[in-house]
This record gives structure tokens, sequence and C-alpha cells, in this order.
């Protein structure tokens, strides 16, 4: 990195990380202190573990906690679109009874890799697809039994995942109260005075916000271990304002 800042002649860079980005991030403002400008470092992994393999090893429990706390209650808030019930837990457990066997998961991996399913759990936008996605497998796993062939199974899923036009124009999630700051940092203006904590955007079908977990305390932290399951119809507190800790 700090030779692509030397091709290019510049003396000191801005930087804007996301995700592994801060990991590079991080190693490099600690190596180069000196020819960094500004650094702004969104969803940072933990550097000063010795590899980054411990992110991929926590990225799985990670995507567990989206998938079980957040894209089933949504699931079950939007019953009259996916038709799975009102209840959480239900729908899990019917999600991996249906994925139970070594085909039916096999065709299951197929299948979200197909539409890009995963994409869902770092962009709103794709929790449509990834909706009718589960529906479609559950569908799928809970027919009558008949051999299984995994590519003929996942064609079937991914036949019926929709994401309409509509949604994919809506893509950006941003929330301007903490993205304004940000890009006012990086191009040059003053760092934010104080922490911002600020109401994420409803995901699409929903005009509310929701708890998947429980709130942050005034240290921006929870409560509570992650719970197994929560009440999906709480609404989200509105964000505030705090003072920076030291």
């Amino acid at each position: 990195m700090d030779f692509i800042r030397h091709l290019l002649g510049l003396d000191k860079v801005t930087y804007m990380g996301y995700s592994y980005g801060t990991w590079l991030g991080a190693w490099y403002g600690s190596l180069f202190s000196d020819n960094i400008e500004r650094m702004a470092l969104d969803s940072a992994t933990d550097s000063t573990q010795e590899s980054i393999q411990t992110l991929y090893n926590a990225a799985h429990e990670g995507r567990d906690r989206q998938f079980r706390l957040r894209m089933m209650n949504w699931i079950s808030r939007n019953d009259e679109v996916f038709g799975l019930g009102t209840d959480p837990e239900t729908i899990w457990k019917r999600y991996f009874a249906a994925t139970s066997t070594p085909e039916k998961s096999l065709a299951t991996q197929w299948s979200w890799n197909a539409v890009n399913g995963p994409a869902a759990f770092s962009n709103p936008i794709g929790y449509r697809a990834a909706g009718s996605l589960v529906a479609g497998i559950i569908a799928e796993g809970e027919a009558p039994s008949k051999p299984v062939v995994p590519a003929e199974s996942a064609a079937r899923v991914v036949d019926q995942t929709e994401l309409t036009d509509e949604q994919r124009a809506a893509a950006h999630y941003g929330t301007e109260e903490v993205d304004r700051p940000v890009i006012d940092f990086l191009l040059g203006g003053d760092r934010p005075a104080q922490t911002i904590v600020a109401a994420g955007k409803p995901l699409p079908l929903e005009r509310s916000t929701y708890e998947s977990w429980t709130p942050l305390d005034e240290n921006a932290e929870h409560a509570t271990e992650a719970p197994l399951f929560t009440d999906p119809t709480i609404p989200a507190e509105t964000g505030v304002v705090r003072e920076p800790r030291n």
C-alpha cells in the first residue's frame, strides 16, 4: 500500500476501510503513521490479533446471529409475503429441518450462491431475495419425499426467488446522521466531537425499525449475551448523541 502511495507521488493519503479493509488500514497506520492524513475504519476487525484468521473464524458466528436474530424476525413480521408464520424460532427450525440431509444441504448451498444471498448480511437490499430464498428452501425441503438431485432442487428454489427492480433502485441504505460526518471528515473537515448513535433505516417491506437483540447501553454495549431468539415486534429505540468516551 505504501508503495502505491509512493508511485502516485503522494506525501500523505486519506484512507477509508471497511471490514477486511480495516485490518489493512490499522496495520498500515501503525507502520506508516506519518503518511496518513485522515483515516476512517467501518465495521472494524480486531487488529490486535496475530492473524486475520480470527475474523474468519468469528464470521460464522456473526452471520448465524444475523440469520437467527434479524432475518428470522423480519421474515416473521412479513408473514403475508412469505407465508412462514409469525414465530421466528419455528421458521428457523423448519429451515434446518428442510436442509438436514447432505443432498438438501448441497442444494441449499448452491441456491444461496446462485442468487448471491449472502450479500443480504451486509446490505439489506438483498433481504427480499433472501426471504423468498428461505421460503423456497423450506418448501423444497418439505415437499413429498423423493430422491433429491441437488442441481435440480437448487434450480427450483432459484426459479422462485424474487428481487424487484424497485428494490434494486433502493440499494442505498446509508444513514445520513452517520455518513455525513464521516464524509465531511474525509474531505477535510473536523473530526466529529461526539460519538454518534443513529437509528438505522427500516428493512425492505417495512416502515419502522425493530430490535434484534437488546438496546445498547451508555457504553454502546449490550447488557446481555446474545439471546437465542427475540420478540420480532419490539420497536427499536431512537438513536441519541453521546459524549465521546476516553
